[in-house]
């Protein structure tokens, strides 16, 4: 009898973005051992893609506490809706597993900033106490790390004095939300920005913010360690018009372009285009998965904290600069 020792990943929520997740698992040599869905209906669905995908025979459940029970895992991918992530991650983390979550890393429509980050602080805290590996899906820290071995390479540089994102993706038939908009994109723009500028603080007296239909936008300023200002300004949509992608993180008003694009072999990768030039490189969600995989690390709990913090905030000033004047 032959033994399987490959990694054991189980994903929750396998269908939307999760379906890419346990594509890439199993391209990087994981076992996707089993799923977790909401219904037998979205179960069988999602269980028929990922056998044509890449021939998934794992077994399918309603809930991770019946997974965890009756499969060995060693790592669960958290792809349920945000709302659930929280929930997901402690029974993963319970269970000794390490664990992916998709961003948001924590929230909930009714539950505040403060809340949510001392929950995302204890649940950071049970992964280190159980000596298990925990990390967000922001894999636009790759991106950022590109970034910044480009301007080290072509211009040598020392100061960032703007930075500015510019985030779209198809609205595929849904109302104008710029709350899901923003939820869905910022933490990309966040995450860049943050690993360019290690230990950088917001400065909220500065934020301005425009949430309207399918757009979110802000611009702020943030302040380094060393005390230098960076000009910051975001810009996250849906196009209802559009099929097609945007991503481009623009760096002392120099582009920097991510587009789709397929390698050698035909695998989903990224083409980056600048104004000195363009190459290719893997998909930065495959990378991210990848590190995580071979127990490199992705993202440190700071990293990860910060990014929730700056993302609710944000959000709360968008929603409060919208609310009515008290009478």
């Amino acid at each position: 009898m032959t033994t399987d020792t490959r990694t054991r990943v189980a994903v929750v929520g396998a269908r939307g973005v999760g379906q890419y997740h346990a594509e890439w698992w199993a391209l990087e040599g994981a076992q996707v051992c089993a799923i977790v869905g909401t219904s037998e209906a979205t179960l069988q669905e999602a269980r028929a893609n990922l056998e044509q995908s890449f021939g998934f025979s794992g077994n399918v459940y309603t809930s991770l506490e019946a997974l965890l029970e009756n499969e060995n895992v060693d790592i669960v991918d958290v792809c349920s809706p945000h709302v659930h992530h929280g929930e997901h991650v402690r029974v993963a983390l319970e269970g000794d597993c390490h664990v992916l979550c998709e961003k948001p890393f924590i929230y909930r429509p009714d539950v505040g900033r403060e809340e949510l980050l001392a929950e995302a602080e204890v649940l950071l805290e049970l992964a280190a106490r159980r000596g298990r590996r925990i990390s967000v899906c922001l894999q636009y820290t790759r991106a950022a790390d590109r970034a910044i071995q480009y301007k080290l390479d072509t211009q040598g540089w020392t100061t960032l004095s703007q930075y500015r994102s510019r985030l779209e993706v198809p609205a595929r038939g849904r109302d104008g939300d710029p709350t899901r908009v923003w939820l869905d994109l910022a933490p990309h723009a966040l995450s860049f920005l943050y690993r360019l500028l290690p230990g950088a603080e917001l400065d909220f007296d500065s934020l301005k913010t425009n949430f309207e239909d399918f757009k979110a936008h802000a611009s702020f300023d943030v302040h380094t360690p060393s005390d230098e200002r960076t000009e910051c300004q975001l810009e996250m949509a849906n196009n209802p018009q559009s099929g097609a992608h945007t991503r481009v993180f623009s760096l002392n008003g120099r582009d920097m372009q991510f587009e789709g694009a397929t390698d050698e072999r035909g695998v989903y990768a990224m083409r980056i285009l600048t104004p000195d030039g363009e190459w290719k490189t893997g998909d930065f969600l495959r990378e991210f998965i990848r590190a995580f995989l071979w127990n490199e690390q992705t993202l440190r709990p700071k990293e990860i904290l910060v990014n929730l913090d700056w993302t609710l905030r944000i959000l709360e000033a968008a929603r409060a600069s919208n609310q009515p004047a008290a009478q």
